[in-house]
């Protein structure tokens, strides 16, 4: 993964945590390009980062989030697989 993608990333992740509770789904499809595999591992690190300095509500925020994409994905590529 490239320093530009990975920020991108991660600007991405702040918009999520900053934007009004129920606007997460257009925040993503807003920034659809990014949401991928990379997206969800780059979530994972940084909810265990927030969790470690006990901002668990935005690590808990981030990691509900990281598994609904997980299920989308998953979910994609089985369809794709049944092709």
């Amino acid at each position: 993964m490239n320093e530009a993608r990975h920020q991108a990333y991660l600007n991405l992740i702040q918009s999520l945590l900053n934007c009004p509770s129920g606007e997460e789904n257009q925040v993503l499809q807003a920034n659809s390009e990014l949401v991928d595999a990379g997206l969800v591992q780059i979530m994972l690190e940084e909810a265990n980062d927030l969790r470690t300095f006990n901002n668990l509500e935005d690590a808990n925020s981030l990691m509900t989030l990281a598994g609904h994409l997980m299920g989308t994905y998953n979910n994609t590529m089985v369809d794709c697989s049944l092709d």
